[in-house]
């Protein structure tokens, strides 16, 4: 063989390796590879799996915080060329649907591109498994990149909007809209927090170093009054002003919070 044609050799021997590897049903990868994955601890299940690597869908997909209707995937194989294991999903489960590119490079950094949620509030607490009192209202996401490296927050770019946020503290409370703007910076992750004009007023920054800690300050008030249902509960939260404000302060680490994996 010429050896100026060697490296397209090797070239073509590697594409045709990723394609056959690809086309292989996922049901027969799955069935043959679970014992080697599964953790008896955090057991998952997936039920009618059809195509392949390359492409296929499933559900349900029972896992220990909830149960996935329909979960749909398309690999990009040539993403493996660079290092990353790469692809297209989207979620279905009853009200809550979910899409995104998802992503892991060889270094362990996972992922997500373009992605979008919806996700009622209720059913995020109980997946997230953090305690809470009973919410409403519906969780919607639109973030272009997000992510986890390290037991924290590497990077987000997008909006999280809790929209008809309300909770039973110990009586209902509507708040109306919050919304939080993520950037990602040289010294971790900021976002602004702020109402969208309803009953609750609230103004905030949230900043997530790189070593996973995160602080929280904020300023509420209760736009129906300083006497109103919703400015009595706030005084759990600190002393109020004479106009009514409350100022916050939260702390911690990302992985307390159940939102990535702690080592």
């Amino acid at each position: 063989m010429n050896k100026a044609w060697k490296p397209y050799a090797i070239l073509g021997g590697v594409v045709f390796a990723v394609f056959l590897l690809v086309e292989i049903p996922a049901a027969l990868v799955y069935n043959t590879t679970k014992s080697l994955w599964a953790n008896p601890a955090k057991p998952v299940k997936i039920f009618n799996i059809e195509g392949s690597l390359w492409g296929g869908q499933a559900g349900p997909v029972e896992t220990p915080n909830q149960i996935i209707q329909n979960f749909v995937w398309n690999l990009h194989p040539w993403a493996l060329l660079i290092g990353r294991f790469e692809a297209d999903i989207s979620l279905n489960n009853n009200q809550s649907r979910a899409k995104a590119v998802v992503g892991k490079t060889f270094t362990g950094q996972i992922y997500f591109a373009q992605a979008e949620a919806r996700v009622p509030a209720n059913e995020l607490l109980t997946a997230l498994k953090l305690p809470a009192f009973p919410v409403s209202g519906e969780f919607r996401a639109n973030l272009k990149k997000l992510a986890l490296s390290n037991q924290t927050i590497a990077r987000a770019e997008g909006t999280l909007t809790w929209f008809g946020a309300g909770v039973q503290f110990p009586q209902r409370l509507n708040f109306g809209d919050i919304s939080a703007r993520f950037e990602t910076t040289d010294e971790g992750i900021k976002a602004v927090v702020a109402d969208g004009g309803g009953v609750l007023e609230l103004n905030g920054q949230l900043a997530i170093k790189t070593n996973g800690q995160y602080q929280f300050n904020g300023v509420m008030a209760a736009r129906d009054g300083v006497d109103s249902p919703l400015a009595n509960s706030l005084k759990f939260l600190g002393q109020p002003t004479p106009e009514g404000k409350v100022a916050v302060v939260y702390s911690g680490k990302m992985q307390d919070l159940g939102l990535v994996a702690a080592n």
